[in-house]
C-alpha cells in the first residue's frame, strides 16, 4: 500500500499517491471528490432539521393560539414559558397538549391552575396519543 494524501484547492480536492518514481496524481477522484457533488447531499441534510424546526414553531403557534382568551397578560407568558419547558423539542407532547383529559382551558386564571396543567400532563405522559 502506497501512502496517499489529499490536497485542497478552491473547489476540487486532489489525491496524490506516492510511488517509488515520486507523486502520482488521481483524476478520478477530482471528478468523485469535487464539493459540486456533495453540495445536494449536504443541503439535504441541512434541510431536515430546519424542516422540523418549522413544523415544532407551527405546532407551539397553533397550541398558543387556544390561550388568547385569558385577559391577564403575565399569566399568558407565566403558561407559554411552562409549556415550552415541558415539551421542550418533542412533536409528541406538543400534540398531546390538548388531548390529555381534555382539559377546559376556562379554568386556567391563576399560576396554581397553571401548574396543575402542567402536572396532569406530566402524570398522564404516557396517555399522549399522536
Amino acid at each position: 500500500d502506497a501512502p496517499a494524501f489529499c490536497f485542497c484547492c478552491k473547489h476540487t480536492i486532489q489525491v496524490f499517491v506516492a510511488t517509488g518514481e515520486g507523486f502520482r496524481h488521481l483524476p478520478f477522484c477530482t471528478s468523485l471528490l469535487n464539493a459540486g457533488y456533495f453540495l445536494p447531499t449536504i443541503y439535504t441534510i441541512l434541510f431536515i432539521p430546519f424542516a422540523y424546526f418549522i413544523v415544532l414553531l407551527s405546532k407551539y403557534e397553533t397550541q398558543f393560539i387556544r390561550y388568547n382568551y385569558i385577559s391577564n397578560k403575565k399569566l399568558i407568558f407565566y403558561l407559554k414559558v411552562r409549556i415550552i419547558l415541558y415539551a421542550k423539542l418533542s412533536l409528541q407532547k406538543i400534540n398531546g397538549l390538548c388531548s390529555v383529559l381534555n382539559y377546559n382551558y376556562y379554568d386556567i386564571n391563576t399560576k396554581k391552575d397553571v401548574n396543575d396543567y402542567i402536572l396532569i400532563l406530566k402524570a398522564n405522559r404516557n396517555k399522549i396519543e399522536v
